[in-house]
């Protein structure tokens, strides 16, 4: 009952034009420890970071010392804009890939196997980005924008939070899901009429999520435009990996094959390559 009320749901949100097809990526368990373990390790890496790494809070800061391609981003903080990035962060990043994927799934356009790969994808992308992330936070330690107003209280606990300004950690999470959900899904279906729809979808919300974020006072303009760049690259290359594991396994299944075949009249050998 549940499968279907989502069956139709799913079907009312994308028609579900999606065609049936073999997704270009295969999972590998060694190739997969690896990469997994990478992931993991760099994500604990930054988590470690921002528990252990001492800021060196600056005594007094100064607006004339912001570039010129950042210094129109300084404001102080506006709540409402602050929200709206956190709602176009959660619909980029927690939504929109889980619903349109699990809508081809329940369509039966990909398997339950196919489903598990592309999540597996997903999470190592997202945990390499956060963990890059996080690392680079806390190596730059640059002020977020709205910390130009105001004194800053050394003894709030979310002091640090306000040195945190480069890169955007919203921002390179919802270019990653993006890349990934854009590449991803053209790779699965690339004769859908949706491939065009659901790259546009993907990065209209995923920019909306960035000027959000430079709206509310939170971020830079090159703290957003780096994110991005982190995003997109772990978004792209992490599937990437995987279309070469699928690739590699298809040309060892293909590789020379002895075959008899019994005949009326004898036996008939096959050799292909």
């Amino acid at each position: 009952m549940v499968k279907k009320i989502l069956s139709l749901l799913a079907f009312s949100l994308f028609s579900l034009s999606f065609l049936t097809a073999e997704i270009p990526f295969e999972k590998d368990a060694l190739a997969d420890g690896l990469i997994l373990g990478g992931g993991a390790a760099v994500f604990a890496g930054g988590m470690l970071m921002d528990e252990y790494v001492d800021f060196d809070y600056p005594e007094n800061l100064d607006k004339d010392d912001v570039n010129v391609f950042d210094s129109w981003c300084i404001q102080d903080f506006d709540k409402a804009f602050g929200y709206a990035g956190n709602i176009s962060y959660g619909a980029g990043v927690l939504l929109f890939p889980e619903i349109l994927f699990s809508a081809s799934y329940l369509n039966d356009s990909i398997k339950g196997q196919e489903l598990v790969t592309i999540g597996l994808m997903y999470v190592e992308s997202f945990l390499y980005t956060k963990g890059t992330i996080n690392i680079i936070k806390n190596i730059v330690q640059r002020p977020r924008p709205y910390s130009y107003y105001g004194d800053v209280d050394y003894f709030d606990e979310s002091v640090k939070d306000r040195y945190c300004s480069f890169p955007s950690g919203h921002t390179s999470d919802a270019f990653m899901s993006a890349a990934f959900t854009t590449y991803v899904f053209h790779e699965c279906f690339p004769d859908s009429k949706w491939c065009l729809p659901v790259g546009i979808a993907s990065y209209t919300i995923a920019t909306s999520t960035a000027a959000f974020r430079m709206m509310s006072g939170n971020h830079f303009f090159t703290d957003v435009l780096a994110a991005a760049g982190i995003g997109t690259f772990y978004g792209l290359g992490i599937p990437y990996l995987h279309k070469v594991i699928y690739k590699k396994k298809t040309a060892e299944s293909q590789r020379a094959k002895f075959e008899v075949t019994p005949l009326p009249s004898g036996f008939n050998f096959t050799l292909r390559f």
